[in-house]
């Protein structure tokens, strides 16, 4: 890989493949970090592949910094990376975390899907933050006067919160 002059996003995705099966999360782990030192931003079928791993393998660190990569290089990762990191950061208890992405995607135009947004709702709430919950569903409400929901996405808060 050494010799390789430039990586390009189907060479990352093959070797994130090959070293899952390989060397496991110590050798994507190496490849990841490696990566990041040269900038390089990666498709989405390869960003939701590594979200996936890297939440499935208890290591949701390297996911949200996955997440904070991309975002910091003016890229929105996909709604299912969102869903796959909420999962796995809201079950470590880290919702602040999870309600920073989820905003971070609003704010960039995209939708919630409804699995995240439910998530975000029950955690939120068992967390006495409805304030945050308001607020996701505002952004929400804005986009879709901009831009309807697909289907899958949420809609919003289906109760009243008071």
């Amino acid at each position: 890989m050494d010799e390789m002059v430039e990586l390009d996003g189907v060479t990352y995705h093959t070797l994130f493949l090959g070293l899952k099966k390989t060397k496991g999360i110590e050798g994507v782990s190496e490849l990841y970090h490696t990566m990041t030192k040269t900038n390089f931003v990666l498709k989405t079928r390869t960003v939701v592949t590594l979200m996936k791993y890297f939440c499935q393998n208890s290591h949701v660190d390297l996911g949200l910094s996955l997440w904070k990569y991309m975002v910091e290089r003016g890229y929105c990762p996909h709604s299912h990376a969102l869903d796959l990191l909420v999962t796995g950061i809201c079950s470590r208890g880290m919702v602040q975390e999870a309600f920073e992405c989820s905003k971070q995607l609003l704010e960039r135009g995209r939708h919630m899907s409804t699995a995240s947004f439910s998530m975000m709702e029950n955690f939120l709430l068992k967390a006495g933050q409805k304030e945050k919950l308001k607020d996701l569903d505002q952004m929400i409400k804005k986009l879709q006067s901009i831009l309807p929901p697909s289907r899958g996405h949420t809609t919003g808060i289906s109760t009243v919160i008071e």
